[in-house]
């Protein structure tokens, strides 16, 4: 997994095991769901990739697919919703809106 010292998500997927509930609401070995604070939406939740990455192309096959399923078929328990965010050098994230 690639670790970036100068970025929030990456910061937190380092201490995964110590994260509070809201930073870890679902995980796998690929993206990590968390809520998202200062939105001026309530319930607004991210899907952060667990290294790395600058822009979208740059996932793998599996992040991809993984990814395609969590966009296509969100929580039904939840009633939010999900914003993907990648780290980019000039905007500090990428983000994508879902549904």
């Amino acid at each position: 997994m690639t670790i970036s010292t100068a970025c929030l998500a990456c910061d937190n997927n380092a201490r995964f095991d110590s994260l509070p509930p809201r930073e870890r609401i679902a995980a796998d070995p690929y993206w990590r769901v968390a809520h998202a604070f200062g939105t001026g939406l309530p319930g607004w939740l991210v899907l952060q990739p667990r290294r790395h990455v600058t822009t979208i192309a740059e996932l793998t096959d599996a992040e991809a697919a993984v990814l395609g399923e969590a966009t296509h078929r969100p929580p039904t328990t939840v009633s939010s919703v999900m914003l993907l965010a990648v780290d980019t050098p000039i905007f500090g994230s990428e983000h994508v809106g879902g549904a």
